[in-house]
C-alpha cells in the first residue's frame, strides 16, 4: 500500500510540474504519457468477481411400483404343491407367472423353496461317513446343530450327545465356522434346563470356543427351531454356508423347515451341506415336512 501511495505522490507531482510548465512554456522532459500510464498501474487491480456454477437439477428418484400382496396366491401355491406330493404340477406353475408381475420377489422366493423342496426328497446326498470337504473354513459358514428333546430329569438323551458328537466333527473339519445350537425348555419340571445351554456347554467342554457358539434356546419344535435359527442367523450377515446337523431320519425335514425359513424370512444364508449322525431308524416323511413349511409360511404371511 505505501509504495501505491509513493507512486501515486509521484504521479501528481509530475502532473503539477507538467502544468506549471506549461504555464512558462517551459519544455519538461516527462512524457505526458508516461505519466498517465504510471497512474493507471498505480490503481488496484481490482479482484475478478467468482464465476458461479449453475446448479444442475437435482435428479428425480424413479418410481418403485408397490409390490401387491400374493400371499393369498402363495397359500393356493403351496396347497397344491403339498397336493401333488411334492410335485411341481401344471397349477403351480400358472400361480407362479401369477405372481411374477405383482410380486416378483415372492415369485422368486417361491420358486427357489420348491425347487429345494423338490431337491431334498429326490436327489439329496446324506453325508454320513465323512464330513463334507467342499465348504469355506471362515465365518461365512455356520453348522447348525438341531436339539432333542431332554429327558424328564432336564438332562441329554444319548439321541442328542449322539448329534454332539457328529457336530463335533464337522466343527474339527471346520475350526473357524460358527456352531449354532438350537433347542428349548423341554424338560416341563426342569424348565431352567434347555437343549441348546446344555448343547452348546457339552461342545466347550470338548474345546469348542464360546464366542464361535450362537445358542438359540426357545424352540420347541422342529418348527420353532427353524424360525427362531433364520432369525438369528440374519443377524450375522457374513453368514451365507449353512450345514444341518442332525439324525438320520430327521435330515430332510429339518433340512427343508430351515431352508424355508431362510428362503421365506429373506436374508443370503442358504442349507449348502448336511452330515448325519446315523441311527437307522425310517424317515419323517413328506406331510411332516409339509407342516413344517406351512407353519414357516404362516409366520411371513
Amino acid at each position: 500500500m505505501k509504495k501505491v501511495v509513493l507512486v501515486m505522490l509521484a504521479a501528481l507531482t509530475g502532473l503539477l510540474m507538467l502544468t506549471a510548465c506549461e504555464e512558462k512554456h517551459v519544455t519538461v522532459s516527462i512524457p505526458r504519457e508516461e505519466i498517465l500510464e504510471a497512474i493507471e498501474k498505480a490503481q488496484p487491480t481490482p479482484e475478478p468477481e467468482p464465476i458461479e456454477e449453475p446448479e444442475e437439477p437435482e435428479a428425480e428418484p424413479e418410481e418403485v411400483e408397490p409390490a401387491e400382496d400374493v400371499s393369498q396366491q402363495e397359500k393356493f401355491l403351496l396347497d397344491a404343491f403339498i397336493s401333488a406330493e411334492g410335485r411341481k404340477t401344471v397349477e403351480a406353475e400358472a400361480l407362479l407367472e401369477e405372481m411374477e408381475p405383482l410380486n416378483p420377489r415372492q415369485a422368486a422366493r417361491w420358486t427357489e423353496l420348491l425347487d429345494t423342496w423338490q431337491y431334498v426328497n429326490r436327489e439329496l446326498v446324506m453325508n454320513w461317513r465323512a464330513v463334507p470337504n467342499d465348504l469355506p473354513d471362515d465365518d461365512s459358514l455356520c453348522i447348525v446343530v438341531l436339539g432333542y428333546r431332554l429327558n424328564a430329569s432336564g438332562q441329554m438323551e444319548r439321541e442328542l450327545t449322539g448329534r454332539l458328537e457328529t457336530a463335533q466333527k464337522c466343527i474339527d473339519a471346520y475350526p473357524h465356522a460358527w456352531v449354532l445350537v438350537t433347542g428349548g425348555p423341554t424338560a416341563p419340571k426342569v424348565p431352567e434346563n434347555t437343549e441348546a445351554d446344555l448343547m452348546a456347554k457339552w461342545l466347550m467342554d470338548h474345546g469348542t470356543d464360546a464366542e464361535q457358539i450362537l445358542i438359540e434356546n426357545k424352540a420347541m419344535t422342529t418348527t420353532e427351531n427353524a424360525v427362531y435359527s433364520g432369525a438369528l442367523l440374519r443377524q450375522h450377515p457374513e453368514i451365507t454356508h449353512v450345514m444341518v446337523v442332525t439324525s438320520d431320519y430327521h435330515m430332510q425335514r429339518g433340512m427343508m423347515a430351515l431352508s424355508a425359513e431362510m428362503i421365506l424370512g429373506g436374508g443370503e444364508a442358504r442349507v449348502v451341506s448336511n452330515f448325519a449322525r446315523m441311527v437307522g431308524s425310517k424317515a419323517e416323511g413328506f406331510m411332516a415336512q409339509a407342516e413344517d413349511v406351512r407353519t414357516v409360511a404362516n409366520a411371513h404371511w
